[in-house]
């Protein structure tokens, strides 16, 4: 029984040898004949060929290296990744490992630089693409490199792809905290977003790195904490603003206005009095502080700056009218005092400013 199981057994290894060309013997063929096909430069028909063999076995490592190297020269970076990614680089034979080495090496760097020229021409799919091939781990062999990826992540950012943008730049500042241009990247990405918690912490870690901190950054930043509730805390924002953008008169202006809200009106005043020593003849500043002054009831103290104001813009309607409020308080005070005298001649003026501003109404010259 045994002599018979060997005699069947190798009638049927004769009738296997006696077969035609099996299929994997006929895609090594085509392989075969693909590599002939690319030293001669002709790739058109080195890919007919490994196309053919890869609808035998998608999987043949040979085929999908060297079909890898024609989209190579074809500049196809994303289908030879395709290709590339379907088997280990130390499984290839000696000439295959030269020629991968020598391709990932000039591939990074036309990706990179190709991602930078579509870049800086606002060609964003050429960039996203070129940029993704670079920061491939089949492509990028320096692990602390991370200049494709934060241009990935500039690009996607600026195209409005925000999401994966973050995503992408949120993976490199783990790596790399200190690096203000992917701080930067997050900013623009949050601002998009209108995520306000993360514009907060970018900021936090972007404005120490920064010597080029503007008045935008400080508006954003106070706006941010303003939109969470956190009024005060857009107070002390733009009061650093102030320091370090000293002529943003907005900045001392929403400072004041802040603390108002919260019934500090000397602190309101201070930030103020702080703006006209920067410049002394701002009309908003002026306007604001003698209204201040005024409702602290410290009339003579408001009057100062309101004439200021009138004499700067004497076709402002808003300021006769509460430099003349301002005189009204002081003659309030002096009857109260028991001084008529001083008491007509406050009320007059008062009135007499009074006048002023509603002919200006009248006369439609007002500002």
């Amino acid at each position: 029984m045994k002599s018979t199981k060997y005699i069947l057994a190798g009638l049927v290894a004769l009738i296997v040898m006696a077969s035609p060309p099996s299929e994997i013997l006929a895609q090594g063929m085509q392989v075969t004949s693909a590599k002939v096909y690319i030293k001669q430069n002709e790739f058109d028909k080195a890919e007919a060929l490994l196309t053919e063999a890869l609808e035998k076995d998608s999987e043949h490592k040979d085929a999908n290296f060297y079909m890898g190297y024609v989209r190579y020269t074809q500049g196809r970076y994303g289908d030879l990744l395709t290709h590339w990614g379907k088997f280990e680089q130390k499984k290839l034979g000696r000439r295959e490992r030269d020629m991968h080495k020598k391709v990932v090496k000039d591939l990074y760097q036309n990706a990179f630089n190709k991602g930078v020229e579509a870049y800086n021409a606002q060609d964003w799919p050429t960039a996203t693409s070129m940029f993704r091939v670079a920061a491939d781990p089949l492509i990028k062999k320096d692990p602390r490199d991370f200049q494709p990826e934060t241009m990935l992540g500039f690009t996607l950012v600026t195209s409005d792809q925000i999401d994966e943008g973050i995503v992408v730049l949120e993976k490199v500042v783990k790596t790399d905290p200190s690096n203000l241009g992917v701080w930067n990247g997050l900013l623009n990405g949050y601002i998009k977003n209108n995520d306000h918690p993360n514009i907060i912490r970018a900021y936090e870690n972007y404005m120490p790195l920064s010597d080029q901190v503007d008045a935008n950054d400080y508006y954003r930043l106070g706006r941010s904490h303003a939109v969470l509730g956190d009024t005060l805390k857009a107070a002390e924002v733009y009061e650093a603003g102030a320091k370090a953008v000293p002529d943003e008169m907005n900045f001392y202006l929403m400072s004041s206005e802040i603390h108002v809200q919260f019934n500090d009106i000397p602190k309101a005043a201070e930030m103020l009095e702080n703006a006209r020593k920067i410049d002394p003849v701002d009309l908003k500043i002026l306007n604001n502080l003698g209204i201040l002054y005024y409702n602290m009831k410290e009339y003579a103290k408001a009057i100062e700056p309101l004439e200021m104001l009138v004499e700067v813009e004497p076709l402002s309607i808003d300021g006769w009218q509460n430099l003349g409020d301002a005189h009204f308080g002081l003659a309030k005070v002096a009857r109260e005092a028991g001084d008529t005298e001083k008491a007509t001649e406050y009320s007059t003026k008062g009135t007499e400013y009074e006048d002023k501003s509603k002919a200006l109404m009248r006369s439609g010259e007002g500002k």
